[in-house]
Parts: structure tokens; C-alpha cells; sequence
């Protein structure tokens, strides 16, 4: 149970490693939110077996890995480049120290490298394109938004749109 002065309701919500968190509003009680969780139990049922079947991305990325790349799965392979240890991703390459074990915090180092020259890039085509002033693009590792903007003109982008589609992209950057 969390308490939330800015609750207006008592919420439900399933985090991704299966706990369930039940949001108190500020003049709730914590008697009426187990009320509440017991009028929910279906819901929660529903959503742990959602969740068990989601299919969900490898936790370690080794040659054979598929991963999400520009809006498509793509395999890491194998890539030649001399004597120098290299990996593709569809007709991109990436250098990586080693062949053998964890690919993944390399290869994320090389997506927000990408993403930081492409999403500001994109950002101010766009912005450009439709007359809206832009004055500053982050890109940031965000955890649960695509992005964010203020009134300021700040866009704030995650770096995970590199992996989306050149569509969903411009659609967040639009947004």
C-alpha cells in the first residue's frame, strides 16, 4: 500500500515484477484500500496471467539474440571488420570488445551514442517542418516515458526510440 497526497482514487497497478501496489488517496484509509483490492482480485488475476504471458526481451544479448532495431527484430551476428570483434544488427554495425558473453551494455552504449545525434537532429527537421520552436533536445534514459516537453520549448527524448519505427519516432517527437 502507498499513500498519494495528489490521489484522487484508490488505483491498482501491477509493477513488472509481479507485486501489486495499491494507491491510497490522501483522505483514504488504508481499511477501504484492501476493500477496495478485494473488489479487484479478478482484474489482478487477469493481469498476472497478462503479464506471465507477455513475451519478454532476453535479460542477457549474445550472438543469436533478437532485438528490437529500428522497428524490426533483428539477430545479432557475427561482422567482419579486420581483426576487430564487430556485431550487426541488420546493415548496421557495432564494435564490440569481445565476441563471447553480454553483448547488451555495449551494444545500449552504442544506441545512445545513435540517439543522441539522430533524435535532436529529427527533432529540429520536424520542428522546422511545422514551424513549432524548439529550444533545447535531451536525450535521457528514461524509464517510463517516450518523452516529454515543456512549454519552454524543452523536448526531452529517451533514447529508446532509436530501437522503434522511423514512424513511432516522429509520432513521439510530434507529440
Amino acid at each position: 500500500f502507498q499513500r498519494s497526497e495528489r490521489a484522487r482514487h484508490y488505483r491498482l497497478t501491477l509493477r513488472r515484477d509481479g507485486v501489486a501496489v495499491a494507491i491510497i488517496p490522501a483522505r483514504g484509509s488504508e481499511h477501504e484500500a484492501r476493500v477496495f483490492v478485494d473488489q479487484q482480485r479478478e482484474w489482478l488475476e487477469r493481469a498476472r496471467e497478462r503479464q506471465r504471458l507477455r513475451p519478454r526481451g532476453a535479460a542477457v544479448w549474445t550472438l543469436g539474440t533478437h532485438v528490437l532495431w529500428r522497428g524490426e527484430l533483428q539477430e545479432i551476428r557475427p561482422a567482419v571488420d579486420g581483426d576487430k570483434p564487430v556485431v550487426a544488427l541488420a546493415a548496421d554495425t557495432f564494435r564490440v570488445p569481445r565476441l563471447q558473453g553480454d553483448l547488451r551494455p555495449t551494444l545500449e552504449a552504442h544506441f545512445v551514442r545513435k540517439a543522441r545525434v539522430e533524435l535532436p537532429g529529427r527533432t529540429w527537421e520536424l520542428a522546422a517542418e511545422t514551424g513549432v520552436e524548439v529550444k533545447t533536445v535531451t536525450v535521457r534514459n528514461q524509464h517510463s516515458r517516450w518523452g516529454s516537453c515543456s512549454a519552454g520549448g524543452v523536448v526531452s527524448l529517451n533514447w529508446r526510440l532509436i530501437q522503434t519505427p522511423y514512424s513511432v519516432r516522429d509520432y513521439i517527437i510530434y507529440h
